[in-house]
């Protein structure tokens, strides 16, 4: 089983679990990470134009990472934005600076992406989720640094260049895994596990 992954340079094995898809109509976006000898792992990202019979060449979303890990790590969350062409992506990462949960995103329809913005630091490995609509995106995850399980959430209005607002998704008495977000217009609506 490969899921026809490309290599990636100076990474060794592919995390096929960590694969994620975002589509609307034939376009597919796909992430996942690929394990270093060293067992740090790089993000990678590609775009299918026909519904995932062809792929476009892989483009690194992020290859900061110093963990050793490997692929035992949360998958990466991806989001599409077709009116806008946007991709984004959320996803815990060990870099030199600090781990924590970033988010990076494309503006050329997964050609490139920016810098990684850091959403919330803390060295527990923590699943996230994305969504977006037009310059709004909202990232939930795993608060890393919670004593007990508790979804975080941040909020953008400027794309994801830097998130304004941020609270707490579960109530107190909640303890939460697992979030997944969707944005439609101006509702928010988060899931999780309890």
């Amino acid at each position: 089983m490969s899921a026809d992954l490309p290599r990636i340079i100076d990474a060794s094995s592919p995390c096929l679990r960590s694969i994620r898809t975002a589509n609307v109509g034939p376009n597919v976006f796909r992430v996942w990470w690929t394990a270093r000898p060293d067992s740090s792992v790089v993000l990678s990202a590609q775009h299918s134009t026909d519904s995932g019979a062809t792929w476009q060449p892989p483009v690194t979303v992020d290859s900061r990472d110093r963990g050793a890990r490997g692929c035992n790590r949360p998958s990466p969350a991806i989001a599409y934005d077709p009116s806008h062409r946007y991709v984004h992506v959320v996803y815990f990462l060990e870099p030199a600076d600090g781990a924590g949960v970033f988010f990076a995103h494309s503006m050329d329809n997964g050609e490139t992406f920016h810098a990684p913005v850091p959403v919330v630091y803390g060295n527990r490995p923590s699943a996230a989720s994305v969504a977006a609509n037009g310059d709004s995106v909202v990232v939930v995850f795993e608060d890393p640094n919670a004593r007990t399980s508790t979804i975080g959430i941040v909020l953008s209005h400027t794309t994801g260049h830097i998130f304004e607002q941020r609270g707490e998704a579960t109530p107190d008495d909640v303890s939460a895994i697992d979030p997944w977000v969707a944005l439609s217009h101006r509702t928010i609506t988060v899931w999780w596990k309890e």
